[in-house]
This record gives structure tokens, sequence and C-alpha cells, in this order.
């Protein structure tokens, strides 16, 4: 059930035969993460690794933990 869930929005890059990624772009409002997807043409691998390594060093999103598990974190600090 998690897998399909997490699987709904990529299937169609898929069955299309593109290459794709997803990529961090940031947190909603209640602390859960928000992916970005990237899709290129067909055989065009290479455009979507770079246009994803390119947004990657523009930005820091991929180093940051979501406030959620943040404070999960420190839950578990203070019971231990």
């Amino acid at each position: 059930a998690v897998s399909a869930a997490i699987m709904r929005n990529a299937w169609g890059w898929a069955a299309a035969g593109v290459p794709a990624l997803a990529l961090p772009c940031g947190f909603s409002a209640d602390g859960m993460p928000i992916g970005l997807q990237l899709a290129a043409g067909h055989w065009r691998d290479d455009v979507a690794l770079r246009a994803g390594h390119a947004y990657q060093r523009c930005t820091d999103w991929h180093l940051r933990l979501p406030p959620v598990h943040a404070r999960g974190s420190e839950d578990k600090e203070r019971t231990s």
C-alpha cells in the first residue's frame, strides 16, 4: 500500500519510457517533504541528470531534514 502511494505519480513516466527523477524541493506547512519531478525526452537520461544536478547545486533541499523528523529525533533523545 505504501509503495503504491509513493509510485502513483511516477508510473506514468516509466510507462511512457522516458527518463525522470524526483528531487526534494521543500516542506509543506505541516512539515511533510515536497518533491519535484523532472522528465526528459526518450533516451535523454543525460538531460534529466544534468538538470537535477544543476538544481541541487543551486539549492540545499537535498541536505535538509523535514521538521517532523527533527522533532521526532529530539523527542527520542529526551525519553532515552
